[in-house]
C-alpha cells in the first residue's frame, strides 16, 4: 500500500484587523518592558527611539484600519436589489441617449 503524505495546509491570510489586534498587543508589551527599563525621571536614546518606532507603526495601523473600514463600506454600499438597480442605470442611460440626441 502506497501512503500518500498529507499535503501541508496554507496558512489561513491574517485579517487585517486581526494583525491589527496582534500588533496592539505586542506594542503594549514592549511598551510595558520599556517602562520597567527606566525610572521616572531618564529615557536613554535606544528607548526613546523604540517609542517613536512603537508610536509610529500604531497611527500606520489605525491609517490601515481607517482604509481597510471605509473599503469595506463601499463595498456592500451596492444595491440590494440587483433588478431594481438594473432597472434604474437602463432609465439613467435611455436618458442619456435622450439628452444627446437633442
Amino acid at each position: 500500500m502506497n501512503a500518500t503524505p498529507a499535503s501541508p495546509k496554507a496558512p489561513e491570510r491574517a485579517t487585517l484587523s486581526e494583525i491589527a489586534s496582534r500588533t496592539r498587543a505586542m506594542v503594549e508589551r514592549q511598551v510595558t518592558a520599556l517602562e520597567h527599563q527606566v525610572d521616572d525621571t531618564t529615557y536613554s536614546e535606544a528607548n526613546v527611539k523604540a517609542l517613536q518606532a512603537l508610536v509610529k507603526m500604531i497611527q500606520t495601523i489605525a491609517e490601515l484600519v481607517q482604509q481597510q473600514e471605509r473599503f469595506d463600506e463601499d463595498r456592500n454600499a451596492g444595491p440590494e436589489d440587483i433588478l431594481e438597480f438594473r432597472r434604474q442605470l437602463a432609465s439613467r442611460i435611455a436618458a442619456l441617449g435622450e439628452d444627446g440626441a437633442a
